[in-house]
């Protein structure tokens, strides 16, 4: 009897989260195929430096135009890094995490360094 309210208890998580991890799954799709485009968009211009034109540009002020100023500099990012261009654009997102977890790392290194040490130097202060 346990084993079988266990079973059910097991199929009820499973129906719960089944949906949830299908709409997961489509959003991630989703991010994957507009950074695809995006990166696309940016290589299939030639060089990065005459894709320049503002006519072909997104706006700015929109979401979209945001996304691929900042997808443009991180390119150029990784292109002024390796003397390369990206195999694809995760590759450029890998080496751009890697470089904000490095400076993450290294603040907060100096903010303990900075940080009072003994009850001393904090009365002084």
């Amino acid at each position: 009897m346990a084993i079988d309210e266990i079973r059910d208890t097991v199929r009820l998580i499973d129906m719960g989260f089944c949906p949830l991890t299908k709409s997961i799954g489509e959003s991630i799709e989703g991010v994957n195929k507009t950074s695809d485009k995006l990166f696309e968009l940016i290589v299939s211009k030639g060089s990065l430096d005459e894709s320049n034109n503002a006519a072909t540009k997104p706006d700015m002020n929109s979401l979209e135009g945001w996304n691929y100023l900042t997808m443009e500099n991180n390119i150029k990012t990784f292109i002024k890094e390796f003397g390369r261009e990206p195999e694809n654009f995760e590759e450029v997102l890998t080496y751009i995490t890697e470089t904000v977890e490095k400076v993450v790392v290294k603040d907060e290194e100096n903010k303990k360094a900075d940080a009072p040490t003994s009850t001393k130097e904090i009365q002084v202060k």
